[in-house]
């Protein structure tokens, strides 16, 4: 758009633009950039805003402007009722109160009503009790997070400056509201967690413990079941690798695993190995070879059918003919989205006597998850998938197990006692493998956002993020460059997809750039089956550049990734930049 430095554009898309201005002239210069529909807005001393809604000829239809909607009422569920269109054919007043007060819908809102009307084909009228009813499943992202973050301006080539869309929601959350207050609240009586005899080392820690109780229910995990605390979902299965690297057998791990949920096993595996043949080998390098290559043997991987699904008889025929000890399954891709058959594999693992470990960081923050009802021995999940970044994650396994081992780490606070010979007592308990002072911010900031989520309803959640994603897929398969990399049958929260021509590279740095559009594009760990669905068999041109330091050969695809942070709005402007990029190559 052509406009002065102090008009800023709040939403362009569905032939219609939004901008924040004071100039009334403004219509005819748009309409002649071939804008069928205009809204001008004016924000007022008083925080309260003005708008002036025009078309350019009458015979636009879907639009809240003009004779058909002069009676027709917007409301909205704020503090008050919301108000009645008033112009003639081709341009209308500010939306009023109907106590003759200006708006305070914020421009945002403004635009997510009118694109509703459009795509419904008529306005949103008043009901008998004079409240408006929202779709089914419908959740409002202003409610649950803090303004300042939905709201977050950046500089769109395209557009102008403009609020940020965040697509890259599979990789990592905001915080809700509640959680960015909850952790305030905490902070006021933070005091030394199991240490200290004053009143807030006392109330910290009866709260900090108390997190572990949430979390175990909201998993639905017996109560003789521990949750462990860890950084992030890595090291919640780097702690898993380490207490199972003591017993005997070898652990499966699935094709489509994310590399923290496989690597591990691979190194702890490989370490033990070694055993006293440390002195074999001379050169460092020659230990780090060895080490790969030894767990490698004892880290099998199962593989994923021509329609990407596990295949549970190839999974219950190499559960026979190996000594699984561990069994390691991903409950949602971090690529594809594909969702297996948590319970059907727990029972069939659980018949050769292996442990089920699941990785449920892109699962339990957008489907029902329970423990019990699903067999799962232990599970691992990081906080900042679930809208909690304060640096906290889990691993949850039972106490008979757990008490066993020796804790994965050790030193002040996880040991009631220490002799003077140096031999160590433990606890039979969580704080056995609790060590040093604990990320307490991490723990709390996780049950108020597993809280906040069973007050939302998975149910809920589950049907606002799928439809999200529903809309989005539908209409990028229209677009004949763009190759969607998932089903519907898989389709759950994340959407990966390539384009034709373009590197998914720079293509989800142009969608940054130019429309203030945030998506990842990259092999998301799961290098084998990006591989897979690229159609690359050779990698030998890859692993010569990277050796060289050059990784822009390494295959990638683009991936938007759905959350409660987002809205149709943002699933528009997706679509729209997609199409334009790839009408716009250069």
């Amino acid at each position: 758009m052509r406009s002065e430095q102090e008009n800023e554009v709040i939403y362009q898309g569905d032939g219609w633009i939004m901008v924040r201005t004071d100039d009334d002239n403004l219509f005819d210069v748009l309409y002649g950039e071939g804008y069928e529909r205009v809204v001008l807005v004016n924000e007022l001393a008083d925080g309260t805003f003005e708008y002036i809604i025009g078309k350019k000829s009458e015979d636009v239809v879907g639009f809240p402007v003009g004779p058909e909607t002069e009676i027709g009422t917007f409301l909205f569920e704020l503090n008050k009722l919301e108000m009645g269109w008033k112009g003639s054919n081709l341009y209308g007043g500010a939306p009023m109160n109907t106590d003759g007060s200006r708006s305070i819908l914020t421009p945002h809102t403004v635009a997510s009503l009118i694109n509703f009307t459009i795509r419904e084909g008529t306005a949103i009228r008043s009901s008998d009790s004079g409240m408006s009813k929202k779709q089914e499943g419908e959740i409002d992202p202003s409610l649950i997070f803090d303004e300042a973050i939905l709201d977050f301006q950046v500089d769109a080539e395209r557009l102008g400056r403009v609020n940020y869309v965040n697509l890259d929601n599979a990789a990592t959350t905001p915080p809700f509201l509640a959680v960015q207050r909850g952790v305030d609240d905490y902070l006021v009586t933070y005091g030394s967690v199991h240490r200290g005899a004053g009143i807030k080392s006392k109330v910290s820690t009866d709260v900090y413990e108390r997190t572990r109780d949430v979390i175990r229910d909201f998993v639905g995990a017996p109560e003789n079941f521990y949750v462990l605390f860890t950084g992030n979902t890595t090291g919640a299965m780097n702690t898993a690798a380490y207490f199972f690297s003591f017993l005997e057998g070898k652990v499966a791990v699935s094709q489509i695993e994310h590399s923290s949920s496989w690597l591990p096993w691979i190194k702890t595996e490989g370490e033990k190995s070694l055993g006293n043949r440390r002195v074999e080998f001379q050169h460092l390098p020659e230990v780090q070879e060895h080490i790969q290559e030894a767990g490698r043997e004892m880290v099998l991987r199962y593989s994923l059918d021509k329609n990407g699904e596990f295949d549970l008889d190839g999974i219950e025929e190499m559960l026979k003919s190996n000594n699984i000890k561990a069994f390691v399954l991903t409950a949602s891709s971090n690529l594809t989205g594909y969702r297996p058959d948590i319970r059907k594999i727990g029972e069939i693992v659980h018949r050769y006597g292996a442990y089920y470990i699941v990785d449920a960081c892109q699962f339990l923050q957008h489907h029902k998850i329970d423990m019990m009802e699903m067999g799962i021995d232990f599970l691992a999940a990081s906080g900042h998938k679930f809208y909690a970044p304060y640096g906290g994650g889990f691993l949850i396994g039972p106490k008979i197990f757990l008490d066993q081992f020796l804790p994965y780490q050790i030193g002040g606070g996880n040991l009631p006692y220490i002799t003077k010979e140096g031999v160590f007592l433990r606890y039979k308990n969580q704080l056995a493998h609790d060590p040093g002072t604990p990320n307490a911010i991490g723990a709390v900031a996780m049950s108020v956002a597993l809280e906040k989520l069973k007050e939302i309803g998975i149910d809920r959640i589950e049907a606002y993020e799928s439809r999200l994603t529903r809309i989005a897929f539908d209409a990028l398969k229209k677009n004949p460059k763009v190759r969607i990399l998932v089903s519907d049958l898989h389709l759950s929260t994340v959407l990966p997809f390539v384009v034709d021509g373009f590197d998914s590279k720079i293509f989800a740095e142009r969608l940054n750039r130019e429309f203030g559009i945030g998506v990842r594009a990259g092999s998301f760990c799961v290098y084998d089956v990006v591989r897979e669905l690229l159609g690359i068999e050779d990698e030998s041109k890859v692993i010569e550049a990277v050796e060289r330091g050059d990784t822009m050969l390494i295959p990638g695809v683009i991936r938007a990734s759905f959350a409660l942070c987002n809205t149709e709005r943002d699933v528009d402007r997706l679509v729209q930049a997609v199409n334009f990029i790839t009408e716009n190559k250069n």
